[in-house]
């Protein structure tokens, strides 16, 4: 049986358009994100997963196949609907919603300067309001006295306890993210130098050096003689995964799951604390105390990697004439490139999906 030509015509139109959507998509994940705008595994990821879902919502929710995913598909309606059933039927907090709202806006700014036709559903994206209150305001930290009262009550009584106390101590002792501190091997450590330090990779695959205290570096060498043996493993995460093992780093929920158990019990001490306290709560309480301690804020700014003095001074909520000071003494931070993706596959997924 032979089909009339305007129906074969229009498939072949639909399949080539796909073709080209597909490719625009992983041109996006596994070209532009990491060597043009320099994206870090972690970010690219997570953009990944959330186009993931939201292709998962329009397979599922709106009957979109491979043969029929267009630029339409992109229409505002359909991405705040896909954000309120994120946070109302799944869950998923604020924050995370508006992280999902922000993935697909990148995609669509990049798909629109490869075709016009998404050029529309770009703009009328960028009007989706998020949904976290005072997004971008300053992060509030704690006090001295909040933070040690904070860090009495990570009592080191068992196996989970004492990697927690561990934890959150290198976080404080160096200002590090959350995730930097989850990715440290063994191997990153150099705790018989002259100087004790570690080296993290942060955000845009940046490396930096960050110094330990006499205490930490005493701390973290009977942490890993008891949890690591005498001779660790130099591959092995210092924060495994308990159940996945050493080759699998301790995930970013366990640790603020964990930070919240400490915040509630210490809240009942000092109400400074909020029981919903969260990992960058602390780092950014790292900022504030440095400052206080009277260092430098260009040093502050390159120790906690951030990719502007500005952002540095936003954290803090200092004046514009207090970062002129700063802004002649920074130095500079040299990125490093690299990095792997998850294969995604079934139904709209495979559209995405590494090439093999």
């Amino acid at each position: 049986m032979s089909f009339p030509v305007n129906i074969r015509i229009t498939a072949m139109k639909i399949k080539r358009n796909t073709r080209e959507l597909s490719a625009m998509m992983s041109d996006w994940l596994r070209v532009y994100l990491p060597s043009t705008r320099f994206r870090s595994r972690h970010t690219i990821d997570s953009y990944e997963s959330s186009l993931s879902l939201y292709l998962d919502f329009l397979e599922k929710k709106k009957q979109v196949t491979e043969t029929t995913i267009d630029e339409g598909c992109f229409r505002q309606q359909w991405i705040e609907e896909w954000i309120s059933e994120a946070h109302g039927e799944r869950k998923n907090s604020k924050r995370t919603c508006d992280l999902r709202l922000s993935s697909i806006r990148s995609l669509l700014k990049y798909l629109s300067s490869r075709n016009a036709l998404f050029l529309p559903y770009y703009i009328d994206a960028m009007d989706i309001k998020k949904l976290a209150r005072g997004h971008g305001r300053q992060v509030e930290g704690l006090g001295k006295h909040a933070t040690s009262v904070l860090f009495s009550e990570m009592k080191p009584v068992d196996s989970v306890t004492y990697r927690d106390r561990v934890f959150f101590t290198i976080m404080y002792d160096t200002g590090a993210r959350v995730s930097e501190v989850r990715c440290i091997r063994i191997r990153d450590l150099a705790l018989d130098d002259k100087t004790p330090h570690v080296i993290v990779c942060g955000k845009g695959e940046k490396h930096r050096t960050l110094l330990f205290s006499p205490d930490t570096v005493k701390l973290l060498m009977a942490y890993i003689t008891d949890t690591h043996g005498n001779q660790p493993w130099p591959e092995g995460y210092l924060f495994y995964s308990r159940t996945k093992g050493r080759g699998t780093p301790v995930s970013v929920d366990a640790i603020n799951s964990r930070l919240k158990v400490y915040a509630k019990q210490a809240h009942k001490k000092c109400p400074e604390i909020p029981e919903d306290l969260h990992t960058h709560q602390l780092r950014h309480s790292v900022c504030t105390h440095m400052y206080q301690d009277g260092i430098n804020l260009a040093k502050i700014s390159t120790y906690l990697g951030h990719e502007s003095i500005e952002t540095t001074r936003i954290y803090l909520g200092i004046s514009r004439e207090e970062l002129a000071e700063a802004m002649a003494k920074r130095e500079p931070v040299m990125p490093d490139g690299g990095g792997k993706y998850k294969n995604v596959k079934g139904g709209l997924r495979s559209l995405i999906a590494k090439k093999q």
